[in-house]
């Protein structure tokens, strides 16, 4: 998307000499290296991002109710019964993004999308198809029809 991304990255649980990172400070630093290149490549100061980065757990429900989106089918709310499928729901919503905004017809027309990797063959480095496929449950493997 032009004015902002969406990452959705499975953390393996591991502890680093009693050093403890978590999800946001860790994307904070990956952003500001990024940053620092842009600037550098540019030859520009300053912020190159508008908002501050947000990150959830998708698989702690707790912390996502109630959580509210849109979709072709109108507002949708997650609530504790389906928090489940929230982590489906979101991958779902990553992917269907650049055609809700307009940018293209089709959710496999948007090149920097990893759904043509996940249904379309392509083998790009950045996903692994087995993780989310267990992650998600079986019904990912039906996905390529939404």
């Amino acid at each position: 998307m032009p004015t902002h991304f969406h990452l959705m990255v499975y953390v393996n649980k591991t502890k680093i000499d009693n050093r403890k990172e978590d999800l946001n400070s860790s994307i904070g630093k990956m952003l500001s290296s990024y940053t620092r290149s842009i600037q550098k490549q540019q030859k520009i100061t300053g912020s190159i991002f508008q908002n501050h980065t947000k990150a959830k757990c998708l698989n702690q429900i707790e912390s996502l109710s109630p959580n509210y989106w849109q979709t072709e089918f109108g507002t949708q709310i997650n609530i504790e019964q389906d928090g489940h499928n929230y982590p489906l729901i979101c991958f779902n919503y990553i992917h269907m993004n650049p055609v809700a905004d307009c940018m293209v017809h089709s959710h496999e027309d948007w090149e920097f999308s990893s759904y043509r990797d996940y249904f379309n063959g392509r083998n790009g480095k950045l996903i692994d198809y087995d993780r989310a496929k267990e992650e998600l449950g079986e019904i990912f493997i039906s996905l390529n029809n939404f």
